[in-house]
């Protein structure tokens, strides 16, 4: 079932007696301080907000929660499990007993010690209005790319709170599970080299299809007019310094991974892509 407004609709049915939810599909929509406890939701693919919901004895299977606020709800003795959870936010939240297990985040698994660790408190959770509009359009390239023969994935995300590679490092160690890290595995590039790797990558369509070449340019337009005037206007390349850095990540046709480091606001952000079959 997949279909725009479907809030009041799950709502209704809640309030019926229902609790298993199948194959919806709901993107920028809201259960803010809804009363869902024990609602179970199946092969979903949620971009949805249910900051300050009861979540009690809620569960999420099977599908995806990429870019959804749970923050402030109370997922005590919650399930996640089998899903996509990129950039979901759960800061201030009631974690009690909650399961959090088989996930997978930025093209790896992602298990309840990463949880606790680093997505419950990541720091983007405090800054996300900043990444707000970078976040809308990446998730548009995910639609483009989409359908054609492989996966895609777009992420970008706070990394750290400072420009300082003292501080840099062990949020990257963190997330890639290899060997430690040291500054010289990031190298610095210039905007032109960071806008080009991506470009080169997003014209990539593998097997020749019928829509393949559709796809790639619909995404190339949406990078060229929006995605990287927007990272101009946020990270001026005169100011911001850009670094190829290392992944955790085994994509089939390609990935990229960059550091973009913002002097102007001290921080430290990590765009990621990649696609696989």
């Amino acid at each position: 079932m997949s279909k725009t407004n479907l809030v009041p609709f799950v709502l209704e049915q809640y309030k019926n007696g229902q609790r298993l939810f199948e194959d919806l599909d709901l993107e920028n929509e809201s259960f803010e301080g809804e009363d869902l406890e024990g609602i179970i939701f199946d092969r979903c693919l949620l971009y949805v907000s249910f900051r300050g919901a009861n979540l009690k004895n809620a569960q999420f299977l099977n599908g995806g929660i990429k870019t959804c606020d749970f923050q402030e709800a109370d997922l005590t003795n919650a399930r996640f499990e089998n899903l996509s959870v990129e950039s979901s936010q759960f800061a201030g939240s009631i974690t009690t007993d909650i399961y959090f297990d088989n996930n997978w985040a930025y093209g790896q698994a992602v298990t309840q010690t990463d949880f606790n660790e680093w997505i419950k408190d990541y720091p983007e959770n405090q800054h996300q209005d900043e990444l707000n509009r970078l976040k809308t359009i990446l998730l548009q390239l995910d639609k483009y790319l989409e359908g054609s023969n492989y996966e895609p994935h777009f992420e970008i995300n706070l990394l750290c709170e400072s420009t300082h590679f003292d501080q840099v490092i062990p949020e990257m160690n963190k997330r890639i599970r290899k060997q430690p890290l040291t500054e010289s595995a990031f190298r610095e590039i210039s905007y032109p080299v960071f806008k080009a790797d991506i470009l080169e990558k997003i014209r990539y369509t593998g097997k020749p299809g019928p829509d393949q070449s559709t796809f790639a340019a619909d995404a190339v337009r949406l990078i060229e007019s929006q995605l990287f005037q927007l990272i101009e206007q946020k990270f001026p390349p005169n100011v911001a310094r850009f670094y190829l850095a290392p992944n955790n990540n085994q994509w089939i046709f390609w990935n990229f991974s960059f550091l973009i480091v913002s002097r102007e606001r001290n921080k430290t952000y990590l765009l990621e892509g990649g696609a696989s079959d």
